[in-house]
């Protein structure tokens, strides 16, 4: 039955809604992850502070822009600071000095 299988899918779906936040940052898809950050309202500090460190990870700017300039259309539960770490933290992972020095000095 089509109809169940859907139900099934969404239901394991919402017990790994994490992933698919990780899938999103680490693709590049920022305007899904701003949607998401806009409508779907599952955030909580450690999610905020590991898709910055992903974003950092992979030099991912539009991603950065989300986390570290809110527009004010969404809420983050994590702290300024507690970002600006993870993104000097992603960076230094990657071994992006440029970038790392740019989180620094703000």
């Amino acid at each position: 039955n089509p109809i169940h299988r859907l139900m099934m899918w969404r239901v394991a779906a919402a017990n790994k809604i994490s992933s698919l936040y990780l899938f999103l940052v680490t693709e590049g898809y920022h305007e899904m992850v701003r949607f998401c950050l806009v409508h779907a309202r599952v955030w909580d500090v450690p999610k905020d502070v590991r898709m910055v460190q992903i974003s950092a990870f992979f030099g991912h700017s539009a991603g950065m822009d989300l986390f570290l300039e809110n527009d004010g259309n969404y809420s983050l539960q994590s702290s300024i600071t507690d970002r600006l770490e993870a993104a000097m933290l992603g960076a230094a992972e990657a071994g992006r000095i440029s970038d790392l020095r740019g989180y620094w000095d703000s």
